[in-house]
């Protein structure tokens, strides 16, 4: 709900919260005896008496967000959602990563790639924690895997994995991209092995 609020500029020169005005001429008696026979300028500030919910941008998840950023860093990517019936996974970089509001007003970071047949749609509001894990790849080489497991709200179900990609062997990752998975892993994972969004 909004109220208006006027002033006249004799009485209020500067109105520190001015929004617009609204002119009109009069030949009638205004504020006392004063009479105008020019242009009288009517002040007109709205203002919300009515508390509202935050907007987007304070709805914004702005560490979840940061975050999904800096995967853009890491090159490909081999990205895996599970839940208890069933394992989807893909190959591709976050590089298209954006950002809009759903049917339900919930916010989604979104992955859309026609050339790989890929629609990915990741709800911000459902990712309470992330973690960092090193493993041991399945191949002969037994290398290194780099990986960032997104939890759910509860700080340990995951919902979402992104594992460092190789070109040729899905171990073989660029120097680059695994020093840029360390740097992470020492920003957000310190002193511990789970980071909660705040």
């Amino acid at each position: 709900m909004q109220s208006f609020l006027f002033s006249h500029p004799l009485t209020c020169r500067c109105h520190p919260i001015l929004s617009s005005f609204v002119e009109f001429r009069t030949r009638r008696p205004f504020l006392g005896s004063y009479t105008y026979s020019k242009p009288v300028r009517l002040w007109m500030t709205s203002v919300n008496t009515e508390r509202t919910a935050p907007s987007d941008g304070e709805q914004s998840f702005p560490q979840v967000k940061q975050l999904l950023e800096r995967t853009k860093k890491l090159g490909k990517l081999r990205i895996i959602v599970t839940n208890a019936a069933s394992v989807m996974e893909s190959i591709c970089t976050t590089e298209k990563l954006f950002y809009a509001k759903g049917p339900n007003q919930s916010t989604y970071a979104n992955l859309i790639d026609s050339s790989l047949n890929l629609d990915l749609h990741i709800k911000l509001e459902a990712l309470g924690a992330v973690r960092f894990e090193q493993g041991v790849s399945r191949s002969a080489s037994k290398a290194p895997t780099y990986i960032i497991r997104w939890l759910g709200k509860d700080h340990t179900t995951v919902v979402l994995s992104m594992f460092l990609q190789g070109d040729k062997d899905p171990s073989d990752v660029p120097p680059e991209s695994v020093a840029e998975w360390k740097q992470l892993k020492q920003e957000y994972c310190q002193n511990s092995l789970t980071y909660i969004f705040q």
